[in-house]
């Protein structure tokens, strides 16, 4: 993809730490640290940390594009908020964002509860589903059928990796899990204030994808709370979870130089945020032959009827 923005396109992929080792939110506060040595290189928050920091030219926020898929989509959007609700507030001058925001088929609901995410017809490759809701019972929540990654990313394991949420007992690591993973860093689309993100986003998902509705259901909610930024999702037919990594699929193709076009075009705009935009997310379906078409007949569920996932009825009889 660097190929397709020209020459001195850089990417930066950080190692950032990861669960169940390092639970949430240090992946979070992970990704503050490298905005902050991108742009701030002699942060006094990151020269105390690592004083062998190697002397950086700063970069230009504005000239940075967020991005992130899977549960990396999901860690750009809790950087998002981290940044306007905890930091931001407490520094002066307040910082730059970045003008784009990229999110591949990215995890907004942990407990995945939506339908796309326990549709054992679909051909996905991604396991389902990966988590429980933080309103079931416990013994529901201790009988999980499979590798519980969301408990893992927000308690860790006590066999690999105690700590405090995970060392108590059974019904303190239960008692963790649901109060977090209701907090707006984790589960952004249903408990999460989406007003105020500085960043046109442009968001990729595919029909087939386990969390299609995890990104269909954002896209429309961070479109309605930003009506002066640009919020465009396409949906790939037939395709899977991050279909973009498959670079042999012409959709693969399309959806990279999709993404190239979006950058472009939010960069250049950048100067121009207060713009006036219809409210609501651009809705575009891309068909296997890369034609484009816009509206909500992508198939799915409705998104009126997603955002019932979470109340309580629902969520019982799903689960």
């Amino acid at each position: 993809m660097l190929l397709e923005f020209g020459p001195g396109a850089r990417a930066f992929v950080f190692d950032y730490r990861l669960s169940p080792e390092d639970p949430f939110p240090a992946a979070i506060h992970d990704v503050y640290a490298a905005y902050l040595y991108l742009t701030q290189p002699q942060h006094e928050a990151i020269t105390i940390q690592h004083p062998s920091t190697p002397i950086t030219e700063p970069i230009d926020p504005k000239d940075i594009v967020l991005g992130g898929d899977s549960a990396g989509g999901g860690l750009a959007i809790g950087f998002q908020l981290y940044m306007r609700d905890y930091v931001q507030p407490s520094v002066e001058p307040k910082l730059t964002m970045p003008p784009a925001t990229l999110l591949i088929s990215a995890w907004t609901d942990i407990s995945t509860s939506m339908p796309s995410a326990i549709n054992m017809h679909s051909y996905c490759y991604t396991p389902s589903p990966m988590g429980v809701n933080p309103f079931v019972t416990q013994k529901k929540f201790e009988s999980f059928n499979g590798y519980n990654f969301a408990r893992a990313y927000l308690c860790g394991d006590e066999v690999y990796a105690p700590n405090e949420r995970n060392s108590g007992g059974k019904a303190l690591i239960w008692e963790w899990y649901r109060h977090l993973a209701q907090h707006p860093l984790v589960s952004p689309v249903f408990t999460a204030d989406l007003s105020g993100l500085e960043s046109s986003t442009l968001l990729q998902t595919g029909a087939f994808d386990r969390l299609s509705d995890d990104t269909r259901l954002y896209a429309h909610k961070l479109g309605q709370a930003n009506p002066k930024q640009r919020v465009r999702l396409e949906v790939y037919q037939d395709m899977v979870h991050v279909h973009q990594y498959f670079e042999f699929l012409p959709s693969a193709d399309k959806a990279l130089r999709s993404i190239v076009a979006f950058v472009e075009d939010a960069q250049l705009k950048s100067k121009n945020q207060n713009q006036e935009r219809k409210p609501g997310a651009e809705w575009i379906v891309v068909s296997t032959l890369g034609v484009e078409r816009e509206g909500h007949d992508d198939t799915s569920s409705l998104i009126e009827a997603l955002d019932e996932y979470w109340i309580k009825p629902q969520r019982e009889q799903t689960l």
